[in-house]
């Protein structure tokens, strides 16, 4: 294992904001889809095509899709939530990057 101050700025910054953001922000790992439906009332705007939107949290559990009812009030908290954990993603994909360069590096060859 490489000491922290061998690794390039960048990698270092890549792993205090992947810390950062695991440690204190919300990162469900799932998307947002947003669904369309009519409610069956029968005068409602819906029936005229004004249907009713609601926002959903996708998320796999136990190998299966679920997804959650996102109300109104924390839409804001689910958006930055998932934005969160793409970003979380990129920064490990880059850490990972980083750690496969320099395994070839250590072992004299190059990527194939």
């Amino acid at each position: 294992m490489v000491g922290r101050s061998k690794l390039s700025q960048r990698v270092q910054a890549a792993r205090a904001q992947a810390a950062t953001l695991l440690h204190s922000e919300s990162v469900p790992a799932g998307s947002l889809v947003t669904m369309v439906h009519t409610c069956g009332k029968k005068h409602c705007r819906c029936r005229r095509g004004q249907k009713h939107r609601s926002l959903y949290l996708s998320i796999k559990l136990r190998g299966k899709r679920k997804m959650i009812f996102v109300p109104k009030r924390l839409e804001g908290v689910a958006r930055e939530g998932v934005e969160n954990y793409r970003r979380a993603l990129r920064l490990i994909e880059e850490i990972s990057q980083d750690c496969l360069d320099r395994l070839l590096e250590e072992k004299g060859g190059k990527a194939q």
